[in-house]
């Protein structure tokens, strides 16, 4: 379970948390991660953290894999991806200006994808040198089409800025770039303090008592951003039902041969549809991704 890493850049495997990689040549990296990002697996596991929380020794008995270290020039793209150090450089020269928290070197706690994600994305957690916690994110890919994806959320980010208040702005990410680092495609953030809902009831002996008051805040929450993004709405008019109810029932019926009970289930989408015509539709803005982890 524990591997005594005697000096620094030693490379241990470990297999449910080895998708993080943590700097130990900054002095706050591992607590952070400890406090933040460590999801227990066990009760063995939950004990083991406790006593490394407590003792800044005991931390140095750790879960982790050093990350990749230098860029030969002979590496390919994914290759490159690997490499936190040629990363954190090419981050620094973008996120060095006027209006970014970042000063110093920087440091890079990362997170690795799932080795089978179409998105071959890696999140950097970038600390300044005598930083407790992040002074940004970066989240980096090698996948082109995931690129779509992050300069949307990065245009979304800057949309809700101008248009949320400034209670809710301090409860999403501030915007302070999209650009290339490398040829890889980042978009970088600022770093929201917080625990997520996993890490909480991952991390306490009686999960369920926390369950209920996390489901408050979510919804509290989620109530709050609807409101502040002024909901538009419509009626559901004829058009409406045939171009989002009637249509797609009808490719699907072309497409496959179906069973009486399909048959009768569309039947009565349909009739529910034409019941509610006239019905007044509220329209709202939404979190896309909006779980536990986050």
């Amino acid at each position: 379970m524990m591997v005594e890493l005697s000096q620094p850049g030693v490379n241990v495997r470990y297999g449910r948390h080895d998708r993080y990689g943590i700097p130990l040549d900054h002095p706050e990296a591992r607590r952070f991660y400890l406090d933040h990002l460590f999801v227990p697996h066990s009760r063995r596991e939950m004990i083991w953290a406790a006593v490394a929380r407590a003792s800044s020794s005991a931390g140095r008995v750790i879960l982790i894999r050093e990350p990749g270290r230098g860029f030969p020039p002979e590496l390919n793209k994914q290759e490159c991806l690997s490499h936190v150090e040629f990363l954190t450089g090419e981050l620094e020269k973008h996120l060095r200006r006027p209006g970014t928290p970042v000063s110093g070197p920087l440091f890079a706690l990362t997170l690795e994808d799932y080795p089978d994600s179409e998105r071959q994305q890696k999140v950097l957690f970038l600390f300044s040198p005598s930083s407790s916690m992040p002074c940004a994110i970066a989240k980096v890919t090698a996948q082109s089409r995931h690129a779509v994806t992050l300069k949307a959320e990065y245009r979304t980010l800057q949309t809700l800025q101008v248009e949320l208040d400034r209670d809710l702005r301090a409860t999403i990410p501030r915007p302070l770039g999209y650009f290339e680092a490398g040829s890889f495609p980042v978009l970088a953030e600022t770093f929201l303090p917080g625990h997520s809902i996993y890490f909480d009831l991952r991390n306490s002996w009686r999960p369920h008592r926390l369950a209920p008051g996390h489901f408050r805040l979510a919804h509290d929450w989620l109530v709050r951003f609807q409101r502040a993004m002024e909901p538009e709405g419509r009626s559901l008019d004829k058009e409406m039902i045939g171009e989002y109810v009637a249509c797609p029932l009808e490719r699907f019926q072309r497409a496959f041969e179906l069973s009486a009970s399909e048959r009768n289930l569309i039947d009565q989408v349909m009739g529910s549809a034409r019941r509610l015509q006239g019905e007044h539709l509220s329209i709202v803005a939404h979190q896309g991704d909006f779980w536990a982890r986050n």
